[in-house]
């Protein structure tokens, strides 16, 4: 998975409280669909790291 900017998650999430689809947006700014998904549910932190840390 890519490391995509604080600013970017931001900006999706807000488009999509604004009244985006969640796919539309996901495609707009470029994020993966499902974590936006969980993000805009709170299930996930907005800085949340996807990948292991080492």
């Amino acid at each position: 998975m890519k490391d995509v900017p604080l600013d970017t998650w931001i900006s999706a999430m807000t488009a999509v409280r604004g009244g985006m689809n969640i796919r539309v947006a996901s495609k707009v700014y470029k994020v993966s669909r499902e974590p936006l998904q969980l993000r805009i549910l709170g299930l996930v932190p907005i800085q949340d790291r996807t990948s292991p840390q080492l």
